[in-house]
């Protein structure tokens, strides 16, 4: 127990630093882990074509924080093709 003592008191205080992070955000959690069954659902159709992805992209946005703590979006793209269309 002695040798294992050091790395997990590192873990624990880093622990310490993430559950409040976690509690002030547990509804957005929350909402996230609700989605997870269906969004890996879509994820396992990917897979069946082999070692490739066949992945189109119809957004890509970048989501921060700026010094303020406000939310900053950034559309880098976005393509208005009929596949992107679908709900």
């Amino acid at each position: 127990m002695a040798s294992a003592r050091p790395p997990l008191s590192g873990t624990i205080a880093q622990l310490n630093r993430l559950a409040p992070i976690l509690d002030g955000d547990k509804d957005r959690l929350d909402a996230a882990i609700g989605k997870a069954p269906k969004n890996y659902r879509r994820l396992v159709r990917l897979g069946v074509n082999g070692a490739t992805i066949p992945y189109y992209l119809c957004q890509l946005e970048i989501r921060g924080t700026d010094l303020q703590g406000k939310t900053v979006h950034s559309n880098v793209f976005r393509s208005d093709a009929g596949r992107c269309t679908e709900p």
